[in-house]
């Protein structure tokens, strides 16, 4: 049981990784006015 929670866990922490790094990218490609992204990951002065 407990093997089955931590597994859902590191699932989820490595979807949430996967769709911060293509936020990054795209913003990077396309700036920070880039649809589909609401919020400015990269924080660049």
């Amino acid at each position: 049981m407990l093997d089955t929670i931590i597994g859902t866990i590191k699932k989820l922490t490595e979807a949430g990784m996967a769709l911060i790094a293509l936020a990054i990218v795209v913003q990077v490609i396309f700036g920070t006015g880039a649809a589909g992204v609401p919020l400015q990951v990269l924080l660049l002065a």
